[in-house]
């Protein structure tokens, strides 16, 4: 026997209150007499007034006793089992972004949540749930619950703005299913079968009509103002869209697009250097409004600092001339002082090594930590490049070989330090990465090579510097849910991150500082406090996420048709014996009524 709702046995207390009010209850006997003796029966009315006398059979009692313990017991709706218990059931519930979707009525979401609700209500008693959030990183969301416990789980879902992991979801599922026994997976998504065999699918997609913006980037133009261009895709092969560009929250340029094979391409130009943020969106209606609005980050701080050490050299000059975004400063003196982003020095007479910042080096002497120079080599001699992933990025676009020295010092390395260069069997270039900051170090000097007269020069130097001072954040918009790795200052003390809310995260203070707190779509912020000279500054970065734009957002899937039957509905079926404590209740209830109304108390 069980009970579906085993709290109502509360009403049981009935049962002593009503023998309480028995107790209490004054007993008055009416009678009619012809004279004035009836008061000598006041001793016996006093009697029947006070409280907690001798019980007394009492029919009226009786029955309701047994009206309050039907009532209590008819509440708790009691049943018998019959057959054998049936199988647990696992529910799998897609909470990926195209899930917003309103193809289907009122969205992909809530219908999943309708038809998951429909499947535990028709499961019997017995049977456990188990529901599994199959967003970016599943999670178990109710594990062997009730009926009871399964809703309140299903209905805490909702889809987000990220790509979800259904892969990793069905193989945790498999994993329970092999625990709990042979429990039944139901799979509630927008995604076309991948199991057919080993699950129940309930696909949910209609006849979608959507576009998105699927891209965009910001880029300079010929007369030096910003532009911003996208690509917008659709699921219309033809047809048309109106896309409206806004610049720091003002109207910038609306445009209307001609769909050709399902996409079509924008540009927007004559944007002010000073901007700060575009805001794309498309202003034609569809199933899915979400991903029809990107942001797009066009003002970066800028004016990342470098020391430049150096008794003349005109090519290091000109190099570092070329990044706009990073202000110069020569060394004044015989030390390094302290709070800049990078340090350039040029030969072995340069003043020690910085605490902390990224360095680039030139004919290091033997005061590098980690890295020993040997005796100097002369003849002529060309360079080859180290094989790993770093180098070849350090490298990329530039022919090692084509480089030729006239002299050089090899370089020993230990402590961290990697090849970049070798001549011959030699290291002539090497790399380092540690938490202070990154290092490369070149055993020749500049004068003593061809490569400032090769065409390679200024991209090894721009390849050079986006490796020492790499963007605090990524320059394109990213997807929710994707990582973010920032390249933070050395001289950084303390590091957060803004979000579109409000709120704020705390970053790990190193060179590079990973951020996975990306599931909303917005404009997030980057601030570094630094421990500069003076006071120190600060300075704020930002970079843009937006909406992950999946097959599912665009492809348009048949729904298979939905009996409303769970499986579990077989196996222990429940004989419920409610009906029948009812009429019994409602029997003993009009008995007590008419013993009331007959005076037999």
């Amino acid at each position: 026997m069980g009970w579906i709702t085993p709290w109502a046995l509360a009403l049981l207390a009935a049962i002593p209150a009503i023998l309480i009010l028995y107790f209490l209850r004054p007993r008055f006997h009416v009678r009619d007499v012809p004279s004035l003796m009836i008061w000598q029966q006041a001793v016996h009315i006093m009697e029947a007034s006070a409280p907690w006398q001798k019980f007394r059979r009492s029919l009226l009692l009786l029955l309701q006793l047994l009206a309050a313990l039907l009532v209590a017991l008819a509440a708790t709706q009691p049943f018998f089992y019959s057959g054998k218990k049936a199988a647990d059931v696992i529910l799998v519930i897609d909470t990926s972004f195209s899930m917003q979707a309103t193809d289907v009525s009122p969205s992909r979401m809530q219908e999943a949540k309708r038809r998951a609700l429909e499947r535990v209500s028709n499961l019997a008693s017995g049977q456990r749930v188990t529901v599994i959030e199959a967003g970016p990183v599943p999670v178990v969301k109710a594990s062997r619950t009730d009926i009871a416990g399964a809703r309140r789980a299903i209905g805490g879902l909702e889809a987000g703005f990220a790509a979800g992991d259904l892969a990793q979801a069905l193989e945790v599922a498999s994993l329970l299913q092999g625990e709990m026994d042979g429990a039944q997976v139901a799979v509630y998504t927008d995604r076309a079968p991948t199991q057919p065999g080993g699950a129940v699918w309930e696909t949910l997609a209609g006849d979608k009509k959507n576009a998105a913006i699927r891209q965009a980037a910001a880029g300079y133009a010929a007369d030096g103002t910003l532009s911003v261009s996208c690509v917008v895709v659709s699921t219309r092969t033809q047809g048309e869209v109106v896309l409206e560009c806004r610049v720091d929250g003002a109207v910038h340029a609306v445009k209307t697009l001609s769909l050709a094979d399902g996409q079509a391409a924008a540009q927007f130009d004559g944007i002010d250097q000073k901007a700060q943020l575009a805001q794309l969106a498309i202003l034609t209606g569809d199933d899915l409004p979400s991903d029809n609005r990107m942001d797009v980050v066009l003002g970066q701080r800028g004016g990342m600092r470098a020391l430049l050490a150096t008794k003349g050299n005109i090519f290091l000059e000109k190099a570092l001339s070329l990044r706009e975004d990073i202000l110069v400063d020569k060394l004044q003196g015989d030390s390094l002082p302290g709070g800049y982003d990078l340090y350039v020095l040029d030969g072995t007479d340069a003043p020690g090594m910085p605490d902390s910042g990224h360095a680039l080096l030139f004919g290091p002497g033997n005061h590098v930590p980690g890295l020993g120079v040997g005796a100097i080599k002369t003849g002529s001699v060309a360079l080859s490049p180290a094989v790993d992933a770093t180098s070849q990025k350090l490298l990329q676009y530039v022919d090692a070989g084509a480089i030729v020295l006239s002299g050089y010092t090899p370089l020993e390395l230990s402590g961290g330090w990697q090849p970049l260069l070798y001549a011959g069997q030699d290291v002539a270039a090497a790399f380092c990465i540690t938490d202070s900051g990154c290092q490369v170090a070149f055993g020749f000097d500049l004068h003593a090579s061809n490569l400032p007269l090769l065409k390679d020069y200024p991209i090894l130097m721009q390849n050079l510097l986006s490796f020492l001072l790499p963007p605090v954040v990524p320059g394109e918009t990213i997807s929710c849910g994707q990582p973010v790795t920032f390249g933070l200052q050395p001289s950084t003390v303390e590091a957060f991150v803004v979000l579109p809310d409000g709120s704020k995260t705390a970053l790990e203070v190193s060179t590079r500082a990973t951020f996975d707190q990306t599931a909303m779509p917005g404009v997030y912020r980057v601030v570094q406090r630094l421990d500069g000279q003076g006071e120190g500054r600060q300075v704020t970065d930002a970079f843009a996420v937006a909406p992950a734009i999946t097959g599912e957002s665009l492809e348009d899937m048949p729904a298979p048709a939905f009996d409303g039957q769970g499986d579990g509905a077989q196996g222990w079926s429940m004989l419920s014996i409610l009906p029948y404590l009812a009429v019994l209740a409602a029997f003993i209830m009009m008995a007590e009524w008419g013993v009331q109304h007959a005076g037999r108390h």
